[in-house]
């Protein structure tokens, strides 16, 4: 672009060659002139960001067409509470959805006037190392859990709370003994971490060996059973105040499992057999 002023035109990006005080000679990227009025031009475009991850919320801003978007991202973090721009992901809907990198610019993109964009929020989590049963080990950064001793039910929880939105996270079944279970779901912070599931009263899960589902003081036929290699994905999702909590096998739905959930809920597991270790992977 050089010195040359960039601008936007009812007919697109150009860039001005001359002008007086009522009109200016625009150059069009597409290749052709016009003599366009001023009150027809705009060096800034609308921005209008929605984000569908938690409660659902809006932002609008005016945006200068050669500007970056790297301050519109701290922006966005700093307005949802969020720690780092690396969590967040802003996509332009162009019959497909195309990220908008921290490097783009209005212009660099040939955005419209007025632009909406989609935000989602990466929520990563580990396996909380500060909530931890003397029998549970951590360890590739927190992702995986491995049970040292054979003295009954432990339960891990992940270090993030969900009471909103859409979040989907697997477990991968890294060691699973025969003859004892391992139970995966979501409870809540208040739950004894040496407590049988069922008897916890604030576990809803599913039964890896028998392919149940269990909830506080009940266990029911669900689907089929797993087994070590396997990948249970957990999908909670809530509706208003209401969650709901479906669970894959190796990318199979199984269906929803547990419906009107509502508080605030944290991904857990309960490991019983020594050498038991399953693997956590946070996908939104």
């Amino acid at each position: 672009m050089g010195h040359e002023e960039v601008i936007l035109t009812p007919y697109g990006y150009g860039t001005i060659k001359e002008k007086n005080s009522q009109r200016a000679r625009i150059k069009m990227t597409w290749g052709g002139e016009a003599y366009i009025q001023f009150s027809d031009l705009t060096n800034a475009i609308a921005i209008r960001v929605k984000c569908f991850v938690g409660r659902r919320k809006s932002f609008e801003y005016s945006w200068n067409i050669d500007n970056t978007f790297e301050m519109l991202y701290e922006q966005l973090a700093k307005s949802l509470g969020v720690d780092s721009i690396s969590s967040l992901k802003l996509f332009y809907p162009m019959g497909h959805l195309r990220e908008v990198k921290v490097t783009d610019t209005p212009y660099s993109l040939r955005l419209k006037a007025v632009t909406k964009f989609v935000m989602v929020i990466k929520n990563y989590f580990q396996w909380d190392s500060l909530v931890l049963t003397k029998n549970i080990e951590l360890s590739n950064n927190n992702r995986t859990a491995t049970k040292k001793a054979e003295t009954g039910y432990e339960c891990i929880l992940g270090n993030s709370t969900i009471s909103s939105g859409r979040h989907y996270w697997e477990v991968k079944l890294d060691n699973f003994p025969n003859d004892e279970d391992i139970y995966i779901g979501i409870a809540i912070k208040e739950i004894n971490l040496y407590s049988s599931p069922p008897d916890s009263g604030m576990f809803w899960g599913y039964i890896c060996s028998v392919g149940k589902k269990c909830g506080p003081g009940f266990v029911e036929d669900y689907s089929a059973s797993a087994r070590t290699g396997d990948v249970i994905g957990v999908l909670l999702e809530f509706k208003g105040e209401n969650g709901i909590l479906s669970f894959l096998k190796n990318g199979v739905e199984l269906g929803p499992a547990f419906v009107n959930l509502t508080g605030t809920f944290y991904p857990a597991v309960f490991l019983f057999h020594q050498s038991a270790r399953v693997t956590l992977s946070c996908k939104y």
